[in-house]
């Protein structure tokens, strides 16, 4: 891009520009196509955002999209997740299934990061970068990410980047002697994609469908569940 050209956008606030009154989810997805169209197949981020808004956020949609209308050229390649990562072995500890109770609901974690001043390798700081909320003391809620090493729940990259953080920062607090991996294993409570950060990719393993499996049950199976409990509740008297 030559000196005289206006700098591009970031793409996230090309397409959060266009979705604030969209649910949790579908802006989640959103980011998600942003980011594989930007940085996969490497299109500028204002075709991309331009496919996401018209065809939605379908990748092979946007792609079709984008080519067919001449607004880029493809020069990445379509994601494929990866299913003989060599940390998930040692970085996803089986116990995490445990917390995944009756309580843990995905639609409702905050990112922990600030309630949590310290653990095992350090104390945490950081300046945020998205509002705080005042009274929890929490990240904005746009997509929350599970550590499947240790439990703990941190922001996405599009918020205030604490899940990134803390990988970055178990990792700086590695043995010496051994290579610094970290926790590295993480799950998107919002889409249920699995990434491991020094892959640089997500996952598909088999070691992974019952703690899928049961994310699934408890964001998507309570529904029905709650509304039954809440019909049957005797009205509230004052």
């Amino acid at each position: 891009m030559s000196s005289s050209e206006p700098p591009q956008p970031p793409p996230v606030a090309a397409v959060a520009a266009t979705a604030a009154q969209e649910d949790e989810a579908t802006l989640a997805r959103k980011w998600r196509a942003m980011e594989q169209l930007t940085q996969i197949y490497g299109f500028p981020s204002d075709a991309a955002s331009q496919a996401i808004e018209t065809v939605g956020p379908d990748v092979e949609a946007c792609c079709s999209f984008i080519l067919d209308a001449g607004l880029g050229k493809d020069q990445g390649g379509p994601i494929v997740p990866k299913e003989d990562c060599p940390h998930l072995e040692q970085h996803y500890n089986f116990s995490v299934l445990r917390q995944l109770d009756a309580s843990f609901d995905p639609h409702y974690t905050v990112c922990s990061h600030f309630q949590e001043e310290s653990i095992d390798y350090g104390k945490f700081t950081g300046q945020a970068k998205a509002d705080v909320d005042n009274e929890t003391g929490s990240c904005p809620s746009k997509e929350n990410w599970l550590c499947l090493e240790c439990g703990v729940l941190r922001c996405s990259r599009y918020a205030n980047g604490h899940g990134l953080q803390h990988w970055e920062r178990t990792r700086a607090a590695g043995d010496k002697g051994t290579p610094k991996v970290g926790h590295c294993i993480g799950c998107s409570l919002s889409d249920l994609s699995v990434w491991c950060y020094v892959c640089g990719s997500y996952l598909k393993h088999p070691v992974l469908d019952p703690l899928l499996q049961k994310l699934e049950e408890v964001k998507f199976g309570r529904d029905d569940e709650q509304a039954s409990n809440e019909h049957s509740k005797p009205a509230a008297t004052e």
